[in-house]
């Protein structure tokens, strides 16, 4: 029997941050591998380089650029809002998606119609038989059998699904863009150089020049190979709360995958941040992008996160 696919598994989303971009221009790139540490005043304060980043020859700066509290309450405002809205929306696709995963394998257990052993039923149904497969007569009383309603079932709510996840990419792109237009850049005539504090097999660390200033944005810039790689957070002086980090639902174990002849279109992947972000006097706001697992990626996506 030729069953149908949808293409899911064990690993739809895999969350290590919130993905963005919050630079004013496009071309740069924020690195995964460039992370603060709890940034405080009673502290040792660095930032870590990891992998490819973790090289003697890396040269790594800092800007520290004063906002106001309003500023600082904004973008941990509209931070806070996408965060809560990947965390909660992605629950639900992932649900949506085990659910149809789970619909696609109820069908393929069921037995074709009779009659139609030797005709690829699947094709039919998704063409609405606008081949001429099977005579008009003999598609209406396909369309009868209940292996034809599961599938036309089926199909629909692909549909739905599909279109829930491009609303949801939409919604978060233009989360995103709100939160670029209110991050100061930086001004690429006065980064600091920083100072090797230590080193070990994972990481390399570089000690952090403190903010002068109550509120801050601190951009970080690695430069190795005449390349350089940013990430930014933001500074409160005062606090040094922490958000307890948002549990992500465990992963499902998804069913056996369907297989058919003709695969059918897999739905937009939907965007994999990580929605907790651990919040102590500096905010880390930014990451780069990192694809997501188990899906065919239908763009890349940046984040967020620690």
């Amino acid at each position: 029997m030729k069953k149908i696919t949808y293409l899911l598994t064990a690993t739809i989303f895999m969350f290590y941050g919130i993905i963005s971009t919050l630079a004013f221009d496009n071309s740069i790139e924020l690195s995964e591998n460039i992370k603060f540490n709890t940034f405080t005043t009673t502290s040792n304060n660095y930032v870590s380089l990891y992998n490819d980043l973790k090289n003697d020859n890396t040269k790594v700066y800092s800007e520290n650029i004063e906002i106001t509290q309003e500023q600082f309450n904004t973008i941990k405002d509209k931070k806070n809002g996408l965060n809560n809205y990947v965390k909660e929306q992605s629950k639900i696709i992932k649900e949506k998606a085990y659910a149809l995963a789970k619909e696609a394998e109820q069908i393929n257990a069921m037995n074709k119609p009779a009659g139609y052993e030797s005709i690829d039923v699947i094709k039919i149904l998704e063409n609405d038989n606008s081949d001429n497969t099977i005579t008009s007569e003999q598609y209406e009383s396909l369309k009868q059998t209940e292996y034809a309603k599961a599938y036309l079932a089926y199909l629909q709510h692909k549909k739905e699904y599909n279109q829930y996840v491009t609303t949801f990419n939409s919604n978060v792109e233009q989360k995103e863009k709100e939160l670029k237009s209110v991050i100061p850049s930086f001004d690429n005539t006065k980064w600091e150089q920083l100072k090797l504090l230590e080193t070990s097999e994972l990481a390399n660390r570089y000690t952090l020049n403190m903010p002068k200033t109550s509120y801050a944005v601190v951009w970080i810039k690695a430069s190795l190979n005449n390349n350089d790689y940013y990430n930014v957070g933001i500074y409160c002086a005062k606090e040094a709360e922490t958000i307890e980090e948002p549990k992500i639902p465990e992963e499902p174990k998804t069913p056996e995958e369907p297989k058919t002849p003709e695969e059918p279109k897999t739905p937009e992947n939907p965007k994999n941040p990580k929605t907790g972000i651990k919040e102590y006097s500096i905010y880390t706001v930014l990451i780069s992008l990192v694809a997501a697992s188990g899906y065919v990626v239908a763009r890349k996506m940046r984040k967020f996160s620690k």
